[in-house]
């Protein structure tokens, strides 16, 4: 992650930007894992409140984000753990679903991550929620077909995010005594759910 002071710092305090949420609702492409339970008195306002925002590949051309529409830290971090204690408890989906709507939500959490070039102290918890959905993913669709889960990309992401874990690990006040011990946890833990790993 670059770390320069030219990164735009996040103002939206919604899981889901506001202008995203009005476009997809206009859409009708809101998930039906962010809609509002129905017979519930303001539908639309409580389905705004269970949006997260959704990821979507940059485009060249499109500009720098806004800051309005990247969340801070201390956002991110409520929207994974949203995402971890809310969706991934629910049972009236598939889980195959339930776990490609989250990971979804995951990349757009990463995203905005990146494009704000966050500091260690504010990156590793969210990191390390992303990490362990992931871990659980391996572990809970081994057995699904590909279209529903795909083994080799989920073990990329998780590589991916212990790749970004270790040098914050090894920057962060306090982190220094603990990280090659935590590191080699994870790692080993990766290796094993990897395709082709100890655990299958």
């Amino acid at each position: 992650m670059d770390f320069s002071a030219s990164h735009p710092v996040g103002t939206c305090r919604e899981m889901c930007p506001v202008l995203e949420q009005k476009k997809r609702q206009k859409l009708g492409a809101v998930h039906r894992l962010e809609c509002a339970p129905r017979g519930r008195e303001q539908d639309q306002l409580q389905t705004r409140l269970h949006m997260v925002k959704e990821y979507q590949r940059s485009a060249a051309g499109k500009g720098s984000a806004m800051a309005q529409d990247l969340r801070p830290p201390s956002v991110l971090l409520s929207t994974v753990r949203y995402l971890f204690v809310k969706v991934l408890q629910r049972r009236d989906a598939h889980r195959w679903e339930v776990f490609q709507f989250v990971s979804n939500r995951c990349r757009a959490v990463l995203q905005d991550l990146i494009i704000q070039g966050l500091p260690c102290p504010a990156s590793i918890p969210v990191l390390e929620a992303v990490l362990r959905f992931h871990l659980l993913a391996a572990y809970e669709l081994c057995e699904e077909p590909l279209e529903h889960f795909d083994p080799r990309l989920n073990a990329e992401r998780i590589q991916n995010c212990f790749s970004d874990l270790l040098p914050l690990y090894e920057g962060a006040i306090g982190c220094a005594g603990t990280a090659t011990t935590t590191a080699a946890a994870i790692g080993s833990h990766a290796d094993a759910v990897a395709p082709g790993g100890s655990g299958g």
